[in-house]
């Protein structure tokens, strides 16, 4: 099982999985279940910090939400269970998550500086939850596999990066090195590199180009 995960994390990151979709019309599968589980612990999680109970398992619970992220890709992908549903409540719990998440942000700090990057970190996610919507519905319509983004699996991973961060110190070593605003910073430079990847992408292909020309027209010259 182990040497398939791997294999199936190579094919998120680097997109080829979603070559291999087959999407089908079905509501009770595997991988919905369990996506499913990771929206009600990210409820449990929210009710764990604003009511300070258990808060001592709370690493434990945003680890099990990140993990449901990966297990239901990876049984979509073993039974061949990938669904419309699943594309969205997929996406729901992840956004329900960056809530929670920042909600939880705020929970300890609340300076200029944090809210701002807040402000801006909602505005980019709503922004892309609309945007995906948008293209699922014209899937379903159309019978076509929604695009998934490999910087989208990578924004993902640094806000649930961040996010360990930040629990680990507030209920764990009860001492904070990094700071809320730092980590916030971080999240917000995924989700930047998510709504921008294609032009970012292009500002990478274009460098890459424009040093290959200077090699080639140096060597020329000698």
């Amino acid at each position: 099982m182990l040497k398939e995960l791997t294999y199936y994390l190579i094919g998120e990151f680097s997109g080829s999985n979603v070559l291999r979709e087959v999407v089908r019309n079905k509501i009770l599968t595997v991988p919905n279940t369990v996506t499913m589980i990771g929206i009600l612990l990210t409820i449990f999680y929210i009710v764990q910090f604003k009511s300070n109970f258990w808060t001592t398992t709370i690493p434990i619970v945003i680890f099990l939400i990140g993990l449901s992220d990966l297990l239901d890709g990876y049984l979509a992908t073993k039974f061949d269970q990938h669904s419309w549903v699943g594309k969205f409540i997929d996406g729901f719990r992840d956004r329900f998550l960056g809530i929670a998440l920042v909600w939880n942000f705020l929970h300890h700090t609340t300076n200029y500086l944090t809210v701002t990057f807040v402000a801006i970190l909602v505005g980019i996610e709503v922004f892309v939850a609309k945007k995906n919507i948008s293209c699922g519905v014209e899937a379903i319509k159309e019978k076509i596999g929604l695009d998934v983004h490999v910087s989208s699996k990578i924004r993902q991973f640094v806000h649930l990066t961040c996010a360990m961060a930040l629990v680990v110190q507030l209920y764990w070593l009860k001492t904070v090195y990094i700071g809320p605003t730092a980590l916030l910073a971080i999240m917000l430079l995924g989700s930047v590199c998510t709504l921008w990847h294609k032009k970012i992408l292009w500002c990478i292909d274009q460098a890459g180009k424009s040093i290959r020309n200077q090699e080639e027209t140096e060597l020329e010259i000698d």
